[in-house]
C-alpha cells in the first residue's frame, strides 16, 4: 500500500506479516541488504546510512548480533539481475500448473505478460483486471491473448450495511504446483521496468515471498474478489505521448541539519549560480562536484538552483528538504511529544503533570544511539568548515545602550488576545523540541517518471481545528507529587552529568534537551512547584558538568568543542537565539541573594560560561534573541515592564562579567604568579575574596590573613577535584589588587 489514505485504508492491498518465532531473522537480513543497495541510488544518504547501521546495531540490539541468513524477500534496488530472473531462480525450474497475475499497471506493449508467458509454456496463464480501472492497455493484451485468459475481477469494501467498490491495487504472482503454491507479492507491477530489466536503470523493488498450500491461495488471494462475467473494455492508446521538456538541471537532495543545508545536484560539471532557498536567494559554498552547503538559521521547506554548463543556463523545479533531526526522531522522542500534548494542557497542567513530562523526558534521555557513519558528537564531518559568529569587543557590550531590544514590547505583542496560557507553553515546548513539524511544502514531481497510468489520487490532508485554551491557576502540588517530582529530578540530575551522556550525547539531541530542560526548569521554579534549594542544587550539578567543572575547570561543552573536527560547524550547530535564550533565563532564575560557596561558584561559573564560549553568546540576532526571551519568560510569569527591566539589567551584567572575566584571563594567561605576586602591594586579604592563583585556577579565601612569607591562607578552589588548598600568604594574589599591575 502507498503510504496514502488510499493505500492504508480504502483500496484493495495485500500485507505481509513475518513471525519471528517461525522465519527466525532471515527477513530482517535481507531487508537490511536491500536498504544498503537502496543507498547506492540515494545522493546525500550518509545521515540515512548512519540510521540504517545503528537500527541493525547488535551492541544496542542483542537481536542482530546473529542475523539468520536472508530469506523470505527479493529485491532489485540498484543492481543484479531482473525480478522475473529471480522469480525463476526462486521457484527452481519446477513445473507450474497455473499462473496468477495481479497488478493494477502493465507496460504499453505487455512485454511483461509476454515474457512470464514464455518462461512457463504449457501453463495457464489468468490475468486478473478490474473494469474501469485496470491500467492494461487493449494492444498489450492483444499480443498476448492466445496465450493467457482475462478474469475480470472487482472488490467490495463493505461498511455496515452498505458496500463500494475499492481501487484493486494489489500486485502479486501466483505459481501453483499441485497442492502448493508459491506467491511473491508486494511493490512490483507486471510491467517492463519492474520486472525484466537488469542493473541500475530497472525499478527499485522489493517482493514478499510467501508458500502456502492452494488451497489456502484460492481463499486469500482469489475468492475475496467478486468474480464478473462480463470482460472488461480495455483503454487504447489514442494519440502520442506529449513529453514537457525538463530542465537538464535537477535537484537529487536537500537535506537539513544542526543549520545548515546540503544540496545534491546532476549533471555533473554544471556551476551553481544561484540558491533559492524559501523563495529567498541565500548564500551558499561548493562542497565539490554535484553538491552546495547554505548555512540557515530555521528549517527550510523548498530550495532550488540555478546554474549553467558554460553554454546554457537552467533552473531546477523547487524540492522539499529533509529534515534530519525530525525524520530521526526515536521512539522515545515521540513519547516525550506525546507526553507534552497530553499533559501540558489548562485542564491537567500543574505538577503532577509537568512530572509525567519529566520522566518521558527521562527515559529519552535514557537512549544514547551509537556514533557512526562520518559523524563526530552528531556534527557532520566536511572540509568547509562554516563563518563562525563575530565575537563582541568591549566597545559592544559595555556600550551605554547594550540591552535586549524591545523585550517589554515583543511581551506585551504576545501576551495580547492571541496568548492562550497554557497552549502556548505546549507549542513553545515541542518547537523547541524541535518536534513540530514545520507546515508541508508542496511537493513537486516534474522529475518522476511514473510507468504506466497516474496511481490513484492522493486525498487532500485534511485540516484539524486547533481550539485555543484558556489561562488557568496551576494546580496546588500534593506531597505525593512533590516527592515523586524530587525523585524524578535527581534522576534528570544523574542522566545530565554522567560522562557516557556529556561525552556521546550527539549534537542535536543535545541542544534539543538542553532548550527543553530550560522551560521545564524555569517553569517549575516560577510556579513554586520546586523549592529554591531543589531548583538550585539540581541547576548546579548540570551546569557544572557542562560548562565549568570536571576534575578540572573545562566544562564538556567546552571540551567537545575543542575536540571536534570542525569547531565552527560544532558552533553553528550548538547555537541558536533559544539555546542562549533558555540558557540564560535557567541561570537566571537561581536567587542572587544566594550566599553559600556553592552559589559563588556558580554565579561566577556562568560569567565564565561566557568568558570562554563565545561563540555560543555572542553575534546572534538581536531581534530574534528578544522574542525567544520574550516567550519564555512569559511562560514563566514575567509579564510586567518592571519584571522584565529588572531581568534585562541582570542579563546585561551577566554578559559584561563574563567579558569583563574573558579579558582577564587572556590578560594573565602565562603570567608567573610569583613575579606577579611581586607587583602586588596588598597588606592582607579577608575571607571571601576572590584570588587567581595560575594552574589553581580561581580560589575564594576562608579565612583573613595577612599577605607575608609566614602565614599560611586556606583557600576554596572555585573549580576542580580539590575542594582546599593552602597557600603561603605573600604568594596569594587577590583579583582587585590585580587589575592595576
Amino acid at each position: 500500500g502507498n503510504l496514502t489514505f488510499g493505500g492504508w485504508r480504502e483500496n484493495a492491498e495485500c500485507w505481509v506479516r513475518f513471525q519471528v518465532s517461525e522465519h527466525g531473522t532471515a527477513p530482517f537480513t535481507a531487508f537490511l541488504a536491500y536498504l544498503r543497495l537502496i543507498l547506492n541510488r540515494v545522493a546525500l544518504a550518509e545521515l540515512v546510512s548512519t540510521e540504517v547501521e545503528e537500527a541493525f546495531d547488535p551492541a544496542t540490539r542483542r537481536w542482530a548480533a546473529e542475523l539468520s541468513p536472508a530469506g523470505l524477500l527479493l529485491g532489485r534496488p540498484s543492481a543484479g539481475t531482473g525480478l522475473l530472473d529471480q522469480i525463476l531462480e526462486q521457484l527452481g525450474g519446477t513445473p507450474v500448473d497455473k499462473v496468477t497475475i495481479c497488478s493494477p499497471y502493465f507496460d504499453d506493449q505487455g512485454e511483461a505478460i509476454a515474457q512470464i508467458i514464455g518462461h512457463f509454456a504449457g501453463s495457464q496463464v489468468a490475468v486478473l483486471a478490474q473494469p474501469g480501472k485496470t491500467g492494461l492497455k487493449d494492444a498489450a493484451w492483444k499480443r498476448n491473448e492466445a496465450s493467457a485468459t482475462l478474469k475480470p475481477v472487482s472488490f467490495s469494501r463493505k461498511d455496515g450495511t452498505s458496500s463500494s467498490e475499492a481501487f484493486i491495487h494489489a500486485k502479486y504472482y501466483a505459481f501453483e504446483r499441485g497442492d502448493r503454491t508459491t506467491v511473491f507479492l508486494g511493490s512490483a507491477n507486471c510491467s517492463r521496468a519492474a520486472l525484466l530489466i537488469p542493473g541500475r536503470p530497472g525499478n527499485a523493488e522489493l517482493l514478499a515471498v510467501q508458500e502456502m498450500s492452494t488451497d489456502e491461495f484460492k481463499g486469500r488471494f482469489l475468492e475475496e474478489f467478486d468474480q464478473i462475467d462480463v470482460l472488461p473494455e480495455l483503454p487504447i492508446e489514442t494519440a502520442e505521448k506529449i513529453v514537457s521538456p525538463s530542465s537538464p538541471l535537477r535537484l537529487l537532495a536537500a537535506s537539513y541539519e544542526n543549520g545548515f543545508l546540503r544540496v545534491a545536484y546532476a549533471p555533473p560539471g554544471w556551476t551553481i549560480t544561484r540558491c533559492t532557498i524559501d523563495g529567498a536567494q541565500t548564500p551558499f559554498e561548493a562542497l565539490g562536484d554535484g553538491s552546495i552547503r547554505a548555512q540557515y538559521a530555521k528549517a527550510p521547506r523548498e530550495v532550488a538552483l540555478e546554474g549553467t554548463d558554460g553554454n546554457d543556463l537552467a533552473r531546477t523545479s523547487p524540492r522539499w528538504v529533509d529534515q534530519e533531526w525530525q525524520l530521526r526522531s526515536t521512539a522515545k522522542s515521540r513519547s516525550l511529544g506525546d507526553s507534552i500534548r497530553k499533559n501540558v494542557r489548562t485542564e491537567s497542567w500543574g505538577l503532577g503533570a509537568w512530572t509525567e513530562v519529566l520522566e518521558a523526558f527521562c527515559s529519552h534521555l535514557a537512549y544514547i544511539p551509537s556514533q557512526t557513519g562520518g559523524k563526530l558528537h552528531g556534527v557532520p564531518v566536511n572540509r568547509h568548515p562554516a563563518q563562525g559568529p563575530g565575537e563582541y569587543t568591549a566597545a559592544d557590550v559595555f556600550a551605554a545602550d547594550y540591552s535586549l531590544p524591545h523585550l517589554s514590547v515583543i511581551a506585551q505583542r504576545l501576551s495580547g488576545p492571541v496568548h492562550d496560557g497554557v497552549h502556548s507553553l505546549q507549542k513553545l515546548l515541542l518547537r523547541w523540541f524541535e518536534l513540530a513539524a514545520p507546515e508541508a511544502p508542496v511537493r513537486s514531481d516534474e522529475n518522476e517518471e511514473p510507468e504506466g497510468v497516474d496511481e490513484e489520487a492522493v486525498d487532500r490532508p485534511e485540516q484539524l481545528p486547533i481550539h485555543g485554551l484558556q489561562s488557568a491557576p496551576p494546580k496546588a502540588p500534593t506531597k505525593q507529587e512533590s516527592r515523586r517530582a524530587a525523585r524524578v529530578i535527581e534522576q534528570i540530575c544523574k542522566a545530565m552529568t554522567a560522562s557516557s551522556f556529556l561525552s556521546d550525547r550527539p549534537l542535536e539531541m543535545l541542544c534539543a534537551d538542553l532548550r527543553l530542560t530550560s522551560v521545564l526548569f524555569r517553569v517549575a521554579i516560577s510556579a513554586g512547584w520546586i523549592d529554591e534549594q531543589m531548583f538550585f542544587s539540581s541547576t548546579n550539578r548540570i551546569w557544572s558538568s557542562l560548562f565549568y567543572s570536571d576534575a578540572g575547570d573545562t566544562g564538556w561543552i567546552l571540551r567537545r568543542y575543542q575536540s571536534s573536527e570542525s569547531q565552527a560547524d560544532f558552533a553553528a550547530a550548538f547555537r541558536s537565539p533559544e539555546m542562549v535564550a533558555g540558557l540564560a533565563s535557567w541561570a537566571l532564575a537561581v536567587s542572587p541573594s544566594g550566599q553559600t560557596p556553592e552559589h559563588a561558584r556558580f554565579f561566577l561559573g556562568s560569567a565564565l560560561s561566557i568568558a570562554r564560549l563565545p561563540w555560543l553568546w555572542d553575534g546572534l540576532d538581536e531581534d530574534e534573541l528578544s522574542r525567544a526571551f520574550a516567550e519564555l519568560l512569559l511562560q514563566s510569569g514575567i509579564s510586567g515592564e518592571s519584571q522584565l527591566d529588572a531581568f534585562t539589567e541582570r542579563w546585561v551584567r551577566l554578559v559584561r562579567r563574563g567579558h569583563a572575566l574573558r579579558r582577564f584571563e587572556a590578560a594573565v594567561l602565562g603570567l608567573d604568579v610569583v613575579g606577579v605576586a611581586k607587583r602586588v602591594h596588598q597588606s592582607s586579604v579577608k575571607a571571601g575574596e576572590l584570588l587567581w592563583q595560575g594552574k589553581l585556577g580561581f580560589c575564594v579565601v576562608s579565612t583573613s590573613a595577612e599577605r607575608t612569607p609566614n602565614s599560611n591562607v586556606s583557600v576554596l578552589r572555585v573549580f576542580g577535584s580539590k575542594d582546599k588548598s593552602t597557600l603561603k600568604g605573600h604568594l596569594t594574589l587577590p583579583i582587585s589588587a590585580l587589575l592595576d599591575p
